[in-house]
C-alpha cells in the first residue's frame, strides 16, 4: 500500500491505533445542564452585593437572575434591585427596583401589546394617585 509519505520512504499505515482512554466518559444527564447550577439556584456575594442565578422555569414568574445592591457590607439594606426575566407571555425583560425611592422601572421586549417598551411606577402609590409612565 502507497501512502502521503511514500515519497520519503517510509510507508504510511491505513489505520491509526490509539490507546484505550483511562477515564470514565462524562455523564451529563439534559435536565442538569439545562438548571446551570446545583439544584436550580446559585448565590454570589460580594461586597455590598448579593447576585442569584436561577434556572429556567424554576421561578414561577420567570425570573432567571437578580442583582440585590446593598448600603452596608453585612448586606442588610438593600438600595437597588435588578432582576433578569426570560420566557414571559407579557414580554417582561427586566425590573429595576430603587428601595429608597420606591421607584420601579420594568422593561418589555419586542413583541408586547400596544408596544410597551417600559413601564415606570412608584410602588408605595396606589389607586389613582399612583404617578405611572408608560412607553
Amino acid at each position: 500500500s502507497s501512502g502521503i509519505n511514500a515519497e520519503y520512504g517510509e510507508e504510511a499505515e491505513e489505520e491509526t491505533s490509539m490507546p484505550t482512554s483511562w477515564v470514565e466518559e462524562i455523564v451529563l444527564p439534559l435536565e442538569d445542564l439545562q438548571r446551570r447550577c446545583p439544584q436550580g439556584k446559585k448565590t454570589v456575594l460580594y461586597k455590598q452585593a448579593k447576585y442569584e442565578i436561577f434556572a429556567e422555569y424554576l421561578m414561577a414568574d420567570g425570573m432567571i437572575a437578580r442583582l440585590t445592591e446593598y448600603s452596608d457590607s453585612a448586606l442588610t439594606q438593600p438600595v437597588k434591585c435588578m432582576e433578569w426575566f426570560r420566557h414571559r407571555v407579557d414580554k417582561l425583560e427586566t425590573r429595576e427596583t430603587n428601595m429608597v425611592t420606591n421607584k420601579v422601572t420594568e422593561a418589555y421586549g419586542p413583541g408586547r401589546q400596544r408596544s410597551l417598551r417600559q413601564h415606570v411606577y412608584y410602588s408605595n402609590q396606589t389607586g389613582s394617585e399612583a404617578t405611572r409612565t408608560m412607553d
